[in-house]
């Protein structure tokens, strides 16, 4: 609350102070709607953590092929797309509760089968058990959505709907915080399968559904003091579906929608490759190359980290700069994030996985600051160039082409990783310095990223005509003063921060090579720079195929799982490494092994490259590092 002193002299509180004390509004709303925070919270936890790995489950979990995942992800995630457009007229119909209900209850069957299927390695068509569970509970999540907007209007009045709105936004990403902190917990800590992702999801859908049962009980319109029901304009009698589509078609402001809306689907995909294609990528140039799990979780908690923060900061100087240099600004720094991936790892750490681990760091770094600029002036946008009377319409139109996005992107998601990205590239690229760089992970993020720069590109050289007719000019005009302080902010800010790289980069750059002993007793070369890399590049010399990894996993007794799982393999890999061709006679006298091909490249590489007993203990060394 304001001081008696500020109050006399009219000095007006800090914009942080009156920020907070904008939220005093919220005491009008019922405990329904604190209830139904509580239940975004524990669905975003969930839902985050489950799409974090998602890939990584399918995959290593399930074992379907990389493109057959994409395949399954792009379905799931177009499902949920389309139903977002039938959803709202359901969460009408059957009122906030029971819509509620109905979301949670189909997470929780979905969930609970998915768990179970993860966990009973032996079930049979337990893969097309998991894809059809999977695309059947998207209709929960994008009906979980609509309820969640149906409900911070119903359950709030007018003065306090904006600050409703914030605390919802802030809680389902403080959810995917802990969502993608909960990943690690799972691969790392307890060193557990992924399905008991999924059991998390399915108690959380469980407290939501015992939560909502329980405890949403009013959900007629709030309103606070004075405030009187709202008065609904009366309009014209509806055109009919194709008389509206014909008036939308013939007004000049729908097309210039439209192309701004194309123009921005490079830099709103990057989020579709957080869960598409960077856990993959993650395994190939930090895992495998660094021997060890990589803090996957931390890593997709950092956007979410960076927008509750930025948020608060944020939000009371953004009203000050015009929507759509704010829009085409903060888009151009989001695809900026993808030339990081781009760039030398040797510029980044001392070795390749630290290298690729800082890069990843950097860059959703960069792609969260961006995004805190154009996301919210997206939809700012949208609003102003819509007729009055028509700004539903346009925002519904907006998820058009982000579907149609969305769809390519994910059904391509499989090729992308087999051609830039296939199981042992990062051991390639690390023990033979010799791939071309259009086979690298490198290429494919140049790919993507001149995508991403066009939109920018695009929308800055034909901003005129994008912006004819649409009051885009700043709420809260800053005076001369806070503009001088806003700009020599932003320069000091620039200067630390390049200088900061400048240090970082050189550090890094400057490294000499050292000569370590690979596992093969040569002198590793490549970019090897330490002597964890040097061990993995003689392993991988020995057997650059992953032959015995193939047959060790092909050969897993079904009931041999977990951390139990994990020791057998390790097992196998060391008895494999000390003699290949006596491991390759003990797992291949199976009449059906036998006949794959992975028994003749085994014989094959055993007869060639025996293995050393000082190789053999350097690979189960590594070997036992790494599981």
């Amino acid at each position: 609350m304001s001081t008696a002193a500020e109050l006399d002299t009219g000095k007006k509180p800090s914009w942080l102070v009156q920020y907070f004390l904008d939220f005093k509004v919220l005491k009008d709303n019922p405990m329904a709607f604190w209830i139904v925070q509580l239940i975004n919270l524990l669905d975003s936890i969930a839902y985050f953590a489950m799409l974090g790995v998602v890939t990584l489950f399918l995959t290593q979990t399930i074992g379907q092929d990389k493109v057959t995942t994409g395949y399954i992800v792009t379905v799931f995630t177009t499902l949920i797309t389309v139903s977002l457009f039938i959803a709202g007229f359901v969460t009408d119909a059957f009122g906030i509760k029971k819509s509620l209900l109905l979301a949670q209850g189909v997470h929780l069957i979905s969930r609970v089968i998915i768990a179970v299927c993860g966990l009973l390695t032996d079930l049979p068509g337990r893969g097309w058990i998991v894809a059809v569970a999977l695309v059947l509970s998207a209709p929960g999540a994008a009906m979980t959505q609509t309820v969640f907007q149906a409900a911070n209007k119903r359950l709030s009045s007018r003065k306090s709907r904006s600050a409703s709105f914030n605390i919802w936004y802030l809680i389902m990403n403080i959810g995917a915080m802990l969502g993608g902190l909960s990943i690690d917990l799972v691969r790392k800590d307890l060193k557990v399968s992924l399905a008991w992702i999924f059991v998390m999801g399915a108690i959380t859908a469980g407290l939501n559904v015992i939560a909502t049962t329980a405890a949403v009980r009013q959900t007629a319109q709030v309103r606070g003091d004075g405030e009187d029901e709202e008065v609904v304009e009366e309009h014209k009698k509806p055109k009919g579906g194709m008389g509206m589509l014909k008036e939308l078609v013939r007004d000049t402001a729908f097309w210039r929608f439209i192309v701004l809306m194309v123009a921005v689907l490079g830099v709103r995909a990057v989020f579709a490759y957080m869960y598409l294609l960077m856990p993959q990528y993650w395994v190939e140039v930090i895992e495998q190359t660094g021997s060890a799990k990589t803090d996957q979780g931390l890593l997709q908690a950092i956007n979410p980290i960076l927008i509750v923060g930025g948020l608060i900061l944020f939000i009371p100087i953004a009203n000050r700069f015009n929507v759509f240099k704010m829009l085409v600004t903060g888009a151009a720094i989001s695809a900026l994030s993808l030339i990081i991936m781009v760039l030398p790892w040797q510029w980044f750490g001392p070795t390749m996985a630290q290298g690729y681990f800082a890069m990843s760091v950097l860059m959703l770094v960069v792609l969260s600051l961006g995004e805190l600029i154009w996301s919210p002036k997206l939809t700012e946008y949208t609003a102003a160039i819509a007729p009055h009377g028509q700004e539903g319409t346009y925002l519904g139109l907006s998820m058009v082409p982000w579907f149609a996005a969305k769809l390519v992107v994910s059904g391509l998601s499989g090729h992308m990783l087999n051609r830039w990205v296939p199981e042992g590239r990062g051991m390639e690229v690390l023990c033979s310095g010799e791939v071309p760089f259009w086979n690298t992970p490198e290429a494919m993020w140049t790919v993507l990223a001149v995508w991403a720069f066009a939109g920018p590109v695009v929308a800055q050289l034909f901003s005129g005509w994008l912006t004819r007719g649409a009051d885009l000019a700043p709420a809260e005009p800053g005076t001369p003063e806070s503009a001088k302080k806003f700009r020599l902010m932003s320069v000091a800010f620039g200067v630390v921060a390049l200088a900061g790289m400048g240090w970082f980069f050189n550090h890094n750059v400057t490294l000499t090579q050292k000569n370590f002993v690979s596992a093969d007793g040569k002198v590793a070369g490549g970019q090897i720079r330490s002597e964890k890399e040097a061990i993995a590049c003689g392993c991988w010399q020995v057997d650059h195929k992953s032959v015995g990894g193939k047959l060790c996993k092909a050969a897993q007794p079904a009931d041999v799982k977990d951390k139990a799982g994990e020791e057998w393999h390790a097992k196998c890999l060391a008895s494999w490494f000390e003699g290949p061709q006596k491991k390759c006679q003990e797992l291949c006298k199976d009449s059906k092994m036998a006949e794959r091909k992975e028994c003749h490249e085994c014989a094959e590489l055993g007869a060639n490259s025996p293995a050393a007993p000082a190789t053999a203990n350097l690979c189960v060394e590594r070997v036992t590092n790494l599981e």
